[in-house]
């Protein structure tokens, strides 16, 4: 498999990862999830372009490019209202969290495969890419969650009983980060 086919598959799986993140019910929690989503994506795209990776810096980066969209943690905080709210603030935050994603992915995908690195790469630059990406992004996430939604369904279960089981203090902050990690990477 070529550079390309590797880095595609990278985003797709990394796209329907964070849309199933994206729909934690938890506000703010889904958001982290969502980032550490993007950092991973990050930096197995640097890995496959064998680009040098540093966690600060890539982060700082998706977070300069994306910035903190009031879309995204408007999303977010609506879960936070009972009921409907949880619903619907559910369902935004996960196809945004996939289209973003989506839209991270292949932003950085472009910038590796021209022999660019974390130092070169202009955010403020990147910012219409992005956007047309993001749009592109809406349309992956939509159908990447129409062909697993019962995949989707069953990893948001499973990663919300972990979420109260590590509040609850019944297993560790590392079981639950070892639980998450294998739960996303069978779904």
């Amino acid at each position: 498999m070529d550079q390309e086919a590797i880095a595609e598959r990278i985003i797709q799986d990394h796209t329907l990862y964070a849309t199933v993140g994206g729909s934690i019910p938890f506000p703010f929690i889904d958001i982290a999830a969502v980032t550490a989503i993007q950092v991973d994506l990050v930096r197995a795209l640097a890995r496959v372009y064998e680009v040098p990776f540093d966690t600060a810096t890539g982060k700082a980066l998706i977070a300069s490019i994306i910035g903190a969209s009031a879309a995204r943690l408007g999303a977010s905080v609506v879960k936070a209202l009972p009921g409907v709210g949880t619903i619907s603030g559910g369902l935004a935050q996960a196809g945004l969290s996939g289209a973003s994603t989506y839209a991270v992915g292949h932003l950085f995908r472009g910038h590796f495969s021209e022999q660019g690195t974390l130092a070169d790469l202009d955010a403020e630059a990147s910012l219409p890419v992005y956007r047309a990406l993001l749009e592109r992004g809406k349309e992956a996430a939509r159908s990447l969650c129409l062909s697993s939604t019962r995949s989707i369904e069953d990893t948001t279960a499973i990663l919300e009983r972990l979420a109260r089981l590590k509040a609850e203090e019944t297993i560790s902050a590392d079981e639950f980060e070892r639980l998450k990690g294998e739960t996303l990477a069978n779904a």
